[in-house]
């Protein structure tokens, strides 16, 4: 065999090789490429799934919100309720407010408290001007037997029609007088 052949033949399996070599490299290739298409599509199944999950939590945070909301409703509806009975069985103020004219005040009124009950009481007064809705709170002290307690232009107050005096004490129903012509 001369070195020509030899030269040949070597070439011939390197040549071979190669080839093995290669066609191994593509089959690699081809493996690694349908595996990144199967990872990308995986992926985006992933990335579709979290959308959808984080879809599913906003929707689920709103109506947690709406229902905290509803709550905070219903608790202070309740409280209001219960509030509302606590009022309705509470006895009668026995306490009683009339208007007239003030004789000095123009065309003010005076306001007199009387005491219907058994023993001296420090009524808290809420005052509502009916044109301005302003309000100003006061204290009158009434007792029975006593002649009734008069608030007006002298004390400091000039009350006008469409005013409104709330009348309350611990324990009592609060009593409402609005004064008329």
């Amino acid at each position: 065999m001369s070195v020509d052949t030899s030269l040949k033949i070597g070439l011939a399996a390197g040549v071979l090789v190669l080839g093995g070599i290669a066609a191994y490299l593509g089959m690699q290739l081809n493996q690694a490429q349908s595996n990144a298409a199967s990872v990308t599509a995986e992926r985006d199944q992933l990335k579709a799934n979290v959308s959808q999950l984080n879809a599913k939590a906003e929707d689920l945070d709103a109506k947690v919100q709406q229902l905290n909301k509803a709550d905070q409703q219903l608790t202070a509806a309740n409280a209001s309720a219960e509030q509302e009975v606590r009022r309705e069985s509470m006895p009668e103020l026995p306490v009683s407010v009339y208007f007239h004219k003030a004789l000095l005040g123009g065309k003010s009124y005076v306001a007199e408290f009387t005491s219907h009950g058994s023993g001296d009481m420090a009524v808290a007064v809420e005052w509502t001007d009916g044109a301005t809705h302003n309000q100003r709170k006061f204290r009158v002290d009434v007792a029975p037997g006593r002649r009734p307690t008069p608030v007006g232009h002298l004390q400091g107050y000039d009350f006008e029609p469409g005013d409104m005096l709330t009348l309350s004490h611990d324990g009592f129903k609060p009593v409402s007088a609005q004064v008329r012509q």
